[in-house]
């Protein structure tokens, strides 16, 4: 196939939202490549803004751009071609733990970051548009047909929604493009989030319903789930005012919980009872408030604790019926217990 300079065709191998997609090689080189050739040239205008992106990003995080031709009768563009494929085709055929799909999304978000600290929003992220690797393990964000450089003219065609329709935030729906911010790709990163746990999709915000909380459906034995709940309710929300605001931020939050998960940090669950970190033998009752009746079957083992509450101070206090180790929280003492204290419904 001519009009590609020196870059000689393999194979066809898909097509994307506005280019086919090629397997190629350059000077009979056996290292392949990936060429995106335009498909409409009345969308030149995307495809420039896909090209200054891919010049101005330049994080190991993302893909690297490795010639292009916007002047040629077919324009094109040339990217590093990555064996393993996307995230979708990847992460389903490999069994990986659950730190290390953290790990994933942590570096994936920290090429997302560095896309809104140079001044774009990516607007199409979802798992088949992030490539894995040759290690197998660095996820690189890719596919910037979509993106809004801000202060620079939004390209988009009204009639053709926005991104993916399983990924896009809801401000984006039926093409809306008026409110392209940051906290639009921290909506879809939370969606990709989700279906790294789950394997499955989630059509709106639902994630805590039923058959899609992960504490339901996945192991009830592991808290780090209710950890990734919380993350999950600061990245999918309708209103992207009350998201996080861009990945960087995201960063903080996933670095605090990896850091719960890998030193066994954990939420203070109620239901069901913890084994002793103590004997290991035995198991912890609890007792909301000293000056209280105690709670729960087993009350008799935290009535006489030694605790007084004094003024409005609130406690959560478990006491092991084996060797008599107490944990005791004060619950009033900072905003962040407020999200970690759990009880299962009856």
């Amino acid at each position: 196939m001519a009009g590609f300079g020196d870059w000689k065709v393999k194979n066809a191998i898909g097509e994307g939202g506005q280019g086919q997609i090629f397997l190629v090689t350059k000077n009979d080189d056996e290292k392949l490549f990936v060429l995106k050739k335009l498909r409409n040239k009345s969308r030149i205008g995307r495809f420039e803004d896909e090209v200054e992106a891919a010049r101005a990003l330049n994080h190991p995080n993302i893909v690297k751009l490795v010639d292009f031709n916007i002047d040629a009768d077919s324009p094109y563009i040339v990217f590093e071609y990555y064996e393993n494929g996307s995230m979708e085709e990847f992460l389903p055929e490999n069994d990986i733990h659950l730190t290390e799909i953290l790990e994933m999304f942590r570096k994936f978000y920290l090429g997302v970051a560095y896309v809104h600290e140079n001044g774009f929003v990516h607007r199409d992220l979802k798992p088949e548009n992030i490539f894995i690797a040759n290690d197998g393990r660095t996820p690189v964000v890719g596919d910037f047909g979509l993106c809004y450089i801000d202060n620079g003219e939004r390209i988009t065609i009204t009639e053709e929604a926005v991104g993916s329709r399983q990924y896009i935030a809801p401000e984006f729906e039926a093409g809306r493009t008026d409110a392209i911010s940051p906290a639009s790709d921290v909506y879809s990163l939370g969606k990709i989030l989700y279906w790294m746990m789950a394997g499955r999709h989630l059509t709106r915000e639902d994630f805590l319903e039923e058959n899609r909380d992960l504490t339901k459906f996945l192991s009830r034995d592991v808290p780090d789930f209710y950890l990734i709940n919380e993350l999950l309710g600061k990245l999918i929300n309708r209103n992207p005012t009350v998201r996080l605001a861009n990945a960087d931020i995201v960063h903080g939050e996933v670095e605090k919980l990896l850091i719960r998960i890998t030193k066994d940090g954990r939420p203070i669950r109620v239901d069901p009872p913890q084994r002793c970190k103590y004997c290991e033998v035995g198991i912890y009752h609890m007792k909301d408030d000293p000056t209280a009746p105690a709670a729960g079957a087993h009350g008799s083992h935290v009535r006489n604790i030694g605790f007084t509450s004094v003024g409005n101070s609130k406690w959560l206090i478990f006491v092991c019926d084996t060797c008599g180790h107490v944990q005791s929280f004060r619950l009033d003492s900072t905003e962040t217990f407020k999200g970690w204290m759990r009880r299962d419904p009856d």
